[in-house]
């Protein structure tokens, strides 16, 4: 065995590293950002962007992603774009009911200086709709799920992706919502999109639709400025 191909088995053994990773990084980042209010939450974001879509990056050479390597239906786009406008208005529509809500965002994007308020803002909707939706999904609905649904002594990846079942389905929900300030239209989001996923037995689709959300809501968190959504 050559010394590269030594090197690559134990990242070969344990291809779940990739899915969850990521991930994990984002959420630490975000604790450690929150530390530090006010500028804490605004500093660690460029950190989070760079860092997860560099582990990212590195994964999909090393190891790739295969259910992002599929043929995307061009013809369904109106369809998955529906889906996520729905998920957007179920979100924002219940802000007022504070029960429904964990705790509010510390995001203050006036805690910075004029001249980075802008680069600021941009850098965090590029964040929430081109690496969240790839990382989240990649962990939410195509490893944690296959992995839950994994037979004992099987090998998850041979897990399709997309399958319903009741067990799998119920806990990614509940974990999606439990991520999320807002508890309630989290666990509502989770619902959706992995119904969808089951519908569609493809992750691309989620993706868009997920991508779609979170520019929706950036969109509209910017033009309000309620900046505890983000």
């Amino acid at each position: 065995m050559t010394a590269s191909a030594g090197a690559k088995a134990p990242l070969s053994s344990q291809p779940w590293v990739a899915y969850v990773l990521p991930y994990v990084l984002f959420l630490v980042l975000t604790e450690v950002g929150g530390l530090f209010e006010p500028l804490g939450p605004l500093l660690a974001y460029p950190v989070k962007l760079v860092a997860c879509t560099a582990a990212l990056v590195w994964f999909a050479r090393k190891l790739g992603f295969p259910e992002l390597r599929g043929g995307y239906r061009w013809a369904l786009l109106p369809l998955d774009v529906g889906v996520g406008l729905a998920v957007f208005a179920v979100w924002i529509a219940p802000e007022s009911i504070d029960f429904l809500k964990i705790r509010e965002s510390s995001l203050d994007p006036h805690a910075a200086s004029a001249q980075w308020f802008a680069p600021l803002l941009a850098v965090r909707l590029a964040g929430a709709v081109l690496l969240v939706p790839v990382m989240e999904e990649l962990f939410m609905r195509s490893f944690l799920p296959r992995f839950l649904d994994m037979p004992q002594g099987g090998d998850w990846r041979g897990q399709p992706i997309g399958k319903f079942t009741l067990y799998s389905f119920l806990w990614t929900v509940v974990l999606f919502g439990a991520v999320h300030h807002r508890w309630a239209v989290g666990l509502a989001a989770g619902v959706i999109y992995n119904a969808y996923l089951a519908w569609r037995r493809s992750l691309l689709p989620v993706i868009v639709a997920h991508a779609v959300t979170n520019l929706a809501l950036g969109i509209y968190v910017i033009r309000t400025e309620l900046w505890t959504f983000w």
